[in-house]
């Protein structure tokens, strides 16, 4: 640009003054700022290494947390176990078969003996199954070809229309029937073992629609007397009419005989049953009691 006059050449003259000064402030100014900013920077580096240097020396003055287990580590250890002991019980079984497989040539030739034995009892026990069965068959074919015939137990008794001579009738032949009973009943039980009970019942029809039954029971009576057990038994026979009225619902009257002596009974029964139909029964009972004195030598 060129300058015309003098005049007009100072107002210019002083603006650049002014530019030049304003420039000169902004270039102190920036400096001032660039060298706060590198004071700033070397303040933060500073602080920096200081707090990592304070957070080392914590981790090193820290003590460490324990790790707790986890349910996982805990079963993978356990698995780790029983691999173990598997393994030495697979051992153990190695040599298990080993010891076996020498003696096995001994072992082999006793499992035979004893197999052999077993069989030979086994067939045994077979044969006398089938003799006792045999036994019974024979018995049963007995009983069934007897039925119309008098039981052992049974007798035919003819009573007159006296009383006094239904008792002496009974009377005298009370004996007899009271040894053929006990002979019965010791040769029945003989063999049986009288300290547990037992029950044992007969039916038989027989070809005419005749029924006949035989039962015997064993039942030991603990905690009482042999008297009380005793009348105990006559007191039920001879109120039977109540138990059979108990049992079937039906209408039972007994016909007393009036006798003095409570060895000898003899019980009329007559049952009206609920479909209508009349029974009739006369039976007699011989009772006996005896002390008996058991003499041990030693």
């Amino acid at each position: 640009m060129a300058l015309r006059s003098s005049n007009s050449s100072e107002p210019l003259l002083g603006t650049a003054a002014s530019w030049l000064e304003l420039l000169n402030q902004n270039t102190v100014g920036s400096s001032d700022m660039e060298g706060s900013s590198e004071n700033s920077s070397n303040n933060e580096r500073v602080s920096a290494k200081r707090s990592k240097k304070t957070s080392q020396k914590e981790k090193k003055t820290k003590r460490p947390a324990k790790k707790r287990r986890t349910t996982y580590d805990i079963r993978k250890q356990q698995k780790a176990d029983l691999m173990a002991e598997l393994s030495k019980l697979g051992k153990q079984l190695e040599l298990l078969q080993h010891r076996v497989l020498i003696n096995k040539g001994e072992a082999n030739s006793s499992i035979e003996r004893i197999e052999v034995a077993n069989s030979v009892l086994h067939e045994r026990a077979q044969h006398q199954h089938v003799a006792i069965a045999a036994m019974q068959s024979m018995l049963v074919s007995r009983m069934q070809q007897s039925l119309s015939e008098l039981q052992p137990t049974e007798v035919t008794i003819r009573l007159g229309i006296d009383r006094k001579e239904r008792r002496r009738t009974l009377l005298a032949m009370k004996d007899e029937k009271l040894r053929e009973a006990k002979r019965f009943m010791t040769t029945w039980g003989q063999d049986l073992d009288t300290g547990s009970s037992f029950s044992q019942e007969s039916q038989f029809e027989s070809l005419e629609g005749g029924f006949s039954a035989l039962r015997v029971d064993n039942a030991p009576i603990r905690g009482t007397t042999v008297r009380a057990v005793f009348d105990a038994i006559i007191h039920s026979m001879q109120n039977a009419e109540i138990l059979i009225s108990e049992l079937f619902g039906s209408i039972t009257i007994r016909e007393d005989t009036d006798f003095e002596a409570a060895d000898i009974s003899q019980i009329r029964l007559v049952s009206s049953t609920k479909h209508g139909a009349v029974v009739e029964s006369n039976s007699v009972i011989f009772s006996e009691r005896r002390r008996v004195i058991s003499v041990s030598t030693r």
